[in-house]
């Protein structure tokens, strides 16, 4: 019988609180963004200037995860300024298929 921190597979699961917010945001930003972005600008023709907008602003308004705040928290301070980069790296792919339109 397994325990209860083992998963199914044998590897043992992550308890921490932090680093489920965490994980579960990169899973939701990756499905409901970076999945997007990349459908609707890797294609045969550049997409119109309106739609690198359209998906720039999902892109930067994504909300980070409330469970990560401003504090003085070393490690949620770093933890937060991964996820905001993570963010201007989606926008700066999404910007950059803007210039095969013009």
């Amino acid at each position: 019988m397994e325990s209860a921190c083992e998963s199914i597979d044998g590897y043992p699961q992550k308890t921490d609180l932090k680093f489920n917010i965490v994980e579960n945001w990169q899973f939701r930003f990756a499905a409901e963004c970076v999945a997007e972005v990349t459908s609707r600008t890797l294609t045969a023709e550049a997409p119109s200037y309106a739609t690198i907008l359209e998906l720039d602003r999902k892109v930067r308004e994504f909300p980070l995860p409330d469970g990560i705040s401003n504090s003085d928290d070393f490690g949620a301070s770093f933890t937060r300024c991964v996820l905001e980069h993570v963010k201007e790296t989606g926008s700066l792919f999404n910007l950059r298929c803007a210039r095969r339109v013009s």
